[in-house]
């Protein structure tokens, strides 16, 4: 290697660090100068997840109208936090005007309120098209809703669906037109009823005669181990004279569905509870086990008792609280219709 002299390489290295500061401008760097941002692709930075508009179902009760009293009892039941959670949940929902048909205090109970809005809450979306004739669902509470159909309407538990479908972000809303009571809904003053050593309300009925129309349909609609448990329950009951005047008197259509479909006939004349004729006065209205209201009333200062169903029917007290172990019978002298049967 040749030598270079310390002073000529100096000099080398003094004149090329001259030229590159004239390349590049020279001068000192101005410390004001802005520095522009690096540029990062859009790859590199995730977008935002994107955020749901819809509502929760509380929310979205709250936006619908007309729900203001459910929103009471679920805040009051303390079930807020619960229907804003992830779910799925499902809740058939009665409208105020459901509300104001029941007897006055019905829910004044704090446990009575909390089981009767888990009774209309299914752990699941459940859409209408799932709502099938004989479907049966579970709700919250443990216990079963029974699904029936019936001239173009779904009713669930004798209540009819008038709205279906309406989505929340954690759930389904089918609005319904009557509260739910869940089993046991003691609608009916409670009163004290004969000793346990009576026969209970099925063998009663065996007991007497006449009423042979009446202990088929029950047979048929799987009422019979219901009514001989504990109760208590009372049961409105039509003679087979007020069956036979029924089925002369109506449509075919009519009869074909107290064929097929005795459950909704008979649980209407079912009042859980004791109804003692003393409890009874003008305009009292009890909740029956198909889902809907009876209504009282009196004539002849009292001495007679009618009671009120569906499309104007009524009926006349003919005989009244025969005992049983498990409740009362009222002997009746029609059938009395519930409100389904005249849904257009």
């Amino acid at each position: 290697m040749k030598y270079v002299p310390l002073s000529i390489a100096l000099l080398a290295l003094v004149l090329s660090t001259a030229f590159l500061l004239a390349a590049c401008g020279g001068g000192t760097p101005d410390p004001t100068a802005t520095v522009p941002p690096l540029e990062t692709s859009s790859a590199e930075t995730p977008a935002a997840p994107p955020t749901s508009t819809v509502p929760d179902i509380v929310a979205l009760l709250a936006e619908k109208g007309d729900f203001s009293k459910l929103i009471a009892a679920i805040e009051d039941a303390d079930l807020v936090e619960k229907l804003q959670s992830k779910g799925p949940f499902t809740l058939f929902a009665p409208t105020n005007t459901a509300f104001d048909a029941l007897p006055a205090d019905a829910l004044s109970d704090p446990d009575l309120l909390f089981d009767t809005l888990l009774y209309h809450l299914i752990a699941d979306e459940v859409p209408a098209v799932d709502l099938q004739d004989g479907t049966m669902l579970t709700t919250l509470l443990g216990d079963e809703l029974s699904v029936t159909e019936t001239s173009g309407h779904i009713l669930i538990d004798g209540v009819t669906l008038i709205e279906k479908d309406i989505e929340a972000s954690n759930g389904l809303i089918h609005v319904i037109d009557r509260v739910l009571l869940p089993p046991g809904f003691a609608a009916a003053p409670v009163v004290p009823v004969a000793n346990g050593n009576l026969p209970n309300l099925v063998q009663m009925i065996k007991s007497n005669e006449g009423f042979e129309t009446l202990l088929a349909g029950l047979e048929a609609a799987n009422l019979i181990e219901q009514l001989q448990g504990d109760g208590p329950f009372t049961i409105l009951a039509p003679t087979d004279e007020a069956f036979r005047n029924l089925v002369d008197s109506s449509s075919e259509e009519l009869i074909d569905r107290l064929d097929n479909e005795p459950g909704t006939f008979l649980l209407y004349h079912i009042i859980p509870g004791a109804l003692s004729t003393a409890a009874v006065r003008d305009g009292l209205e009890l909740r029956t086990l198909e889902g809907s209201t009876v209504s009282f009333s009196t004539r002849n200062g009292g001495s007679e008792i009618v009671v009120h169903g569906g499309g104007l029917t009524s009926a006349l007290f003919t005989s009244v609280e025969i005992p049983a172990g498990n409740g009362f019978i009222h002997i009746i002298d029609a059938v009395i219709l519930p409100p389904s049967i005249f849904a257009s």
